[in-house]
């Protein structure tokens, strides 16, 4: 659970950095691309992506606990989003290959 809101809130989150004015852009990726071409639906589903990590986290973990791990979690994975996407590191195949392996750790372990 705490895996799939992580990918929510990272989904959210760099939904809403690919619509910055101000943000330096490596286009090496179609969804990237498509993200900054359609900047209203990309603000609007971001907001709902963030709004349903936020209450995933407060279902799995407790209400104050949740929002905190929200929070804690949102820092981290945005503060990874602004250095990591300028240098072109956030591709869709490698991160998918990523999460699925973090899903699979997560139910064994």
């Amino acid at each position: 659970m705490f895996t799939i809101s992580c990918l929510i809130l990272l989904l959210g989150f760099l939904g809403l950095y690919s619509t910055s004015q101000r943000a330096v852009f490596v286009v090496s990726d179609n969804l990237l691309a498509a993200l900054k071409k359609n900047v209203m639906t990309t603000k609007l589903i971001s907001g709902v992506l963030l709004s349903v990590a936020l209450v995933l986290f407060t279902v799995a973990f407790g209400l104050g606990s949740g929002i905190l791990l929200y929070v804690i979690a949102l820092m981290t994975l945005g503060g990874m989003v602004i250095i990591l996407q300028p240098l072109g590191l956030f591709k869709t195949v490698p991160l998918v290959i990523f999460l699925v392996c973090c899903v699979i750790i997560e139910y064994i372990v």
